[in-house]
């Protein structure tokens, strides 16, 4: 009996928009390394198929927290509501009567004391993964997933969300199963390391694992190339009827240089040419620099200008303004 007849395996998860659901029970009833033929169903209808060791492991991923037999015995029951053929049947039949059951296959443990603290996990789809370490502040795992094996990592409160402990599966022979995966979907040097201080992997399981991945890169598609350079802007055409805008250019910068910008003139004259007459402001600051105080400035003022109703506090405004531009 082969490795692949003592699990229970499920169609890859169906996605219904933003949904995932559970994929279909899959009974594996004889796997003779090349070929595999199994019992599935859908809502309707159980089949048999006979497809390649490759294409079932492409299309189907384990269920570790079901048994071929537990698996057989369920589909067994639904025979009364959803068709099932007669090959389909007896094929289920088989299943249940023959030997072979997961605490038959025996897988041989490494003498790797790291390997103690590996465990199996799986999420609420039941795909599963070998948490390879676990410290307060990481988790490294091997998830299985249809684009090959890699290691990765996760802060452990957010791995938390995801999987759960499958508690009591033993570690090495969902690692057995692992090695069969990467040998047909891929796996890095580094996931076969993994799952060598596991179970033995020899050197032609890191071969073909290695060789699918770098077969499985060719295919993804790379980005483009980015560039910084940009691209000339289009001018822009001015619509009919429409005034075109007229870009002013500025002498000065937008923003602030932290130099300090000269003062505009104050024409002293009007357009006509008349002299310009002088405001309350420019006639109190002349006075203060003619050395007037504050009383006759104020005093003045009022009798120049007795609409404005100059006050004290404004003279003395005046006075120390002159005194931070350095006047006085």
């Amino acid at each position: 009996m082969n490795i692949l007849e003592h699990f229970a395996f499920r169609g890859r998860p169906r996605v219904y928009g933003t949904t995932e659901l559970l994929g279909y029970e899959a009974l594996v009833v004889r796997d003779d390394g090349s070929a595999v033929t199994l019992v599935t169903h859908d809502l309707y209808a159980f089949e048999t198929r006979r497809v390649s060791r490759a294409e079932f492991l492409e299309g189907f991923v384990p269920d570790l927290s079901s048994t071929p037999a537990r698996m057989a015995t369920d589909m067994r029951s639904w025979f009364h509501n959803i068709r099932a053929d007669d090959e389909s049947r007896s094929a289920v039949e088989r299943a249940l009567n023959r030997p072979g059951k997961l605490e038959d296959l025996k897988v041989k443990k490494t003498n790797n004391k790291k390997a103690t603290a590996a465990h199996v996990c799986h999420d609420f789809n039941r795909r599963t993964c070998i948490v390879l370490e676990r410290t307060e502040n990481l988790v490294v795992y091997l998830p299985m997933n249809g684009e090959g094996l890699e290691v990765l990592t996760a802060a452990p409160g957010h791995f938390d969300k995801d999987y759960k402990p499958l508690d009591g599966y033993p570690v090495e022979k969902a690692a057995a199963l692992y090695v069969e995966y990467a040998r047909h979907l891929g796996a890095t040097k580094e996931a076969m390391a993994e799952l060598g201080k596991l179970v033995t992997v020899t050197q032609a399981d890191v071969g073909a694992a290695l060789r699918q991945r770098a077969a499985a890169d060719a295919k993804r598609p790379t980005a483009p190339p980015t560039t910084t350079e940009e691209k000339p802007k289009k001018e822009r055409t001015a619509a009919k009827g429409v005034r075109p805008v007229v870009r002013v250019k500025q002498d000065d910068p937008p923003w602030d240089t932290g130099k300090a910008k000269p003062k505009a003139e104050v024409a002293t004259t009007t357009k006509t040419g008349k002299p310009r007459a002088e405001g309350v402001g420019t006639f109190c600051e002349r006075l203060i620099l003619e050395g007037k105080s504050n009383e006759e400035v104020l005093a003045a003022a009022k009798k120049q200008f007795p609409d404005k109703n100059p006050s004290p506090s404004s003279v003395n405004w005046y006075r120390n303004k002159l005194k931070r531009e350095g006047k006085l």
